[in-house]
């Protein structure tokens, strides 16, 4: 139950109890304590007690604890200058003062925290603000190429400000290439996809602009804009043909076209791609990732295809993956399937 629904209805059970006398009303709060359970319904009864009984030395260390359990640490101090204010038995102040000790020590934990807390932030802060220091495009572009995979809000602001200060055309390029993928780990596809464009503009050639189009290409497919990512692939594979990085990004591409018209067609273009990249030097595990993505969509391109009506498709989409997971072991280095 969700804690302030919680609170309401041992709320309700407060006002529903208004006549009932302290007895019941404790026993209620005496359940809580019994289970261990230092829920807002514990917090509730306790103070159901006290709002007939201030002083009831129970009820308050009942409340001193929940307090406590729920890291409610001034609240619990709170509760124990009331216990202090009263005259207890040796065990029960022996209890209460425990219990002080412990939530003293975590409030003085919580203000360590927060002090670490804006200290590190100060030194974030004057970090950032370092970048803005920096006078060579070149110099930013290399930092932000260091930051990323690391800090990803660093390395966008070495990008960022790289572009500020970058008035030459090359040096804008080579930022507008490294910037759109450092946008696309942090999830901002959109604005990674406005930088490719405006890389593009500046140099629109696939030839000389093969890493902006590779990752436009990437970009376009995780937006869903199929098609697009189709057209860029395959005019980026007509100039650069063996390029690894290219042929991976076009075949994850006829995957996803694999996945959304289940043509078994884009499979095997897809196949190809990646097997090609394989060989022309691509990191291995690559391949092997996208090789068991595109096994994974054939065999549920089968099963559509079969619920839909279409006969021995999935046979044949089994027979496919096969062929995939062959082609994994092989590049793992596994020769055990036949």
């Amino acid at each position: 139950m969700p804690q302030d629904a919680e609170y309401r209805q041992g709320s309700h059970e407060i006002a529903t109890a208004a006549s009932d006398d302290v007895a019941l009303l404790a026993e209620r709060a005496a359940q809580y304590a019994r289970k261990a359970d230092y829920s807002n319904g514990a917090v509730a009864a306790n103070e159901a007690v006290l709002d007939v009984e201030p002083d009831n030395v129970d009820a308050l260390l009942r409340l001193l604890r929940s307090r406590l359990e729920r890291s409610e640490y001034v609240a619990a101090l709170a509760i124990s200058d009331r216990l202090r204010a009263l005259s207890l038995e040796d065990d029960d102040e022996a209890f209460a003062e425990r219990w002080r000790s412990a939530a003293e020590a975590g409030r003085a934990r919580v203000r360590e925290g927060e002090r670490r807390e804006a200290e590190r932030q100060r030194g974030r802060e004057t970090l950032l603000a370092s970048v803005s220091e920096i006078d060579s495009p070149t110099e930013a572009l290399h930092l932000g190429k260091a930051a990323r995979g690391r800090d990803a809000e660093l390395a966008l602001a070495y990008f960022a400000h790289g572009l500020l200060i970058a008035s030459r055309r090359p040096d804008r390029v080579a930022l507008l290439s490294a910037f759109p993928p450092a946008l696309r780990d942090s999830g901002r596809l959109d604005e990674a996809l406005a930088a490719y464009q405006e890389a593009i503009e500046l140099e629109p050639s696939y030839e000389t602009n093969k890493a902006a189009y590779t990752s436009l290409t990437a970009t376009l497919r995780r937006l869903g804009r199929l098609d697009e990512a189709q057209h860029h692939g395959e005019q980026l594979r007509q100039v650069h043909p063996d390029d690894p990085y290219v042929l991976n990004a076009l075949g994850a591409v006829y995957t996803a076209l694999l996945q959304r018209d289940r043509d078994s067609h884009f499979g095997r273009k897809a196949e190809e791609c990646f097997i090609r990249a394989a060989r022309n030097g691509a990191e291995s595990r690559n391949p092997v990732r996208y090789l068991r993505d595109l096994a994974a969509a054939v065999r549920e391109a089968g099963r559509r295809l079969e619920a839909a009506g279409v006969a021995g498709v999935r046979e044949r989409a089994a027979a496919d993956a096969e062929r995939l997971e062959r082609h994994i072991d092989q590049l793992l280095g596994n020769r055990s399937r036949p």
